[in-house]
């Protein structure tokens, strides 16, 4: 399992969001009035794309990108539980 960013899980989204609907990149260009190759710099994990940009796609797939914090369990207690490490250093 590789940890991902809040901008790379927003991208991970945005390709899941895309394929459950059907919508290519060609489609999702069309709808943002953006050229292609911006289309998969969005999706590209290796991009450092802004969030602003990202959650513009997502927003045109009619959907909203909302963003979670939540506490981690500590390392002890998840080994113990055999719970897999949910908190990654970025």
């Amino acid at each position: 399992m590789v940890p991902l960013s809040a901008l790379g899980m927003a991208k991970t989204a945005l390709y899941d969001a895309m394929r459950e609907q059907g919508v290519g990149r060609t489609e999702l260009a069309r709808r943002l009035r953006w050229h292609l190759p911006q289309i998969a710099r969005r999706l590209d994990l290796r991009h450092a794309s802004r969030m602003e940009h990202v959650e513009a796609a997502i927003a045109a797939l009619g959907l909203r990108l909302i963003v979670d914090v939540t506490s981690c369990v500590t390392a002890s207690t998840q080994y113990e539980r055999g719970i897999p490490n949910t908190c990654w250093p970025i």
